[in-house]
């Protein structure tokens, strides 16, 4: 490999090989050619029928779409039982996943000052 592909590869995202012009259609090298061969062994002679792709993103399926909904209900519901906004606690940080109340040593404005510190202490 020259040093140019190298700095591709490495830096420039180049270890992916597109086959369509969606975004976020990058497929690994080896996953290609796995790709290739399965398709190599499903061709039209062999099966006996034509697959076609629609131009419709995979998201607006009707499954996907189907199991968004249900995704949302979930946590519609979930957000029901477990309201971040108690009329008793205004003003505090409460975390959504386990309910705990932030006391005043909490400050998340500096979280990212706080982190260095830990970080240094850390090292």
């Amino acid at each position: 490999m020259s040093a140019e592909e190298f700095h591709k590869f490495c830096n420039l995202g180049y270890f992916t090989i597109r086959r369509t012009h969606k975004f976020w259609s990058g497929t690994w090298t080896d996953m290609v050619i796995e790709q290739n061969l399965m398709r190599a062994f499903k061709t039209e002679d062999t099966c006996r029928f034509t697959h076609v792709s629609s131009k419709q993103h995979v998201e607006l399926r009707d499954s996907r779409k189907s199991r968004d909904l249900h995704d949302f209900r979930q946590t519609l519901s979930w957000f029901e039982a477990h309201s971040p906004f108690d009329e008793t606690v205004q003003d505090k940080l409460i975390s959504l996943s386990t309910g705990i109340v932030a006391d005043s040593s909490i400050n998340c404005d500096c979280a990212f000052e706080h982190g260095l510190k830990a970080q240094s202490r850390m090292t």
